[in-house]
């Protein structure tokens, strides 16, 4: 993989993961607003994308610049840790972000926020895997 392929899906795969997570969380129903800084208050669905964007662009520096670097660690094994690694990452970031957050400490917001994160970066990977050949 040439480095602007991996510098394209490092930053175009969370922008589609970021899209994921807002749809998910409006289809599922979440309302509400999450408050950052304790003054700014941002609708919790745009939140859910940002959160989502943010988990999944950490994941893709993580499999794009230090898995493969790795001493040791061939490359169809940093594949594989990518593709457990990502959801996973995603999944925490988004759920701890939105339970921070949102003020929902009855565990829902984390449970919601896992997830959505993890379902979106799914998403988010098979939407870049269709339009990858498109982008590079």
């Amino acid at each position: 993989m040439s480095v602007n392929e991996k510098i394209s899906e490092t930053f175009i795969k969370p922008v589609l993961v970021g899209a994921s997570g807002y749809l998910g969380a409006k289809l599922l129903g979440e309302e509400g607003v999450a408050r950052i800084l304790g003054t700014v208050e941002i609708p919790l669905p745009i939140f859910y994308g940002l959160a989502a964007a943010g988990g999944s662009l950490g994941a893709e520096i993580v499999k794009q610049w230090v898995l493969p670097y790795i001493p040791s660690n061939s490359n169809r094994s940093a594949r594989t840790q990518a593709l457990l690694i990502s959801p996973i990452f995603t999944g925490l970031t988004t759920g701890g972000a939105i339970y921070l957050a949102s003020g929902l400490r009855d565990g829902r917001g984390l449970r919601m926020g896992i997830t959505i994160g993890a379902g979106s970066e799914l998403v988010g990977q098979y939407s870049y895997s269709v339009i990858a050949p498109y982008v590079n």
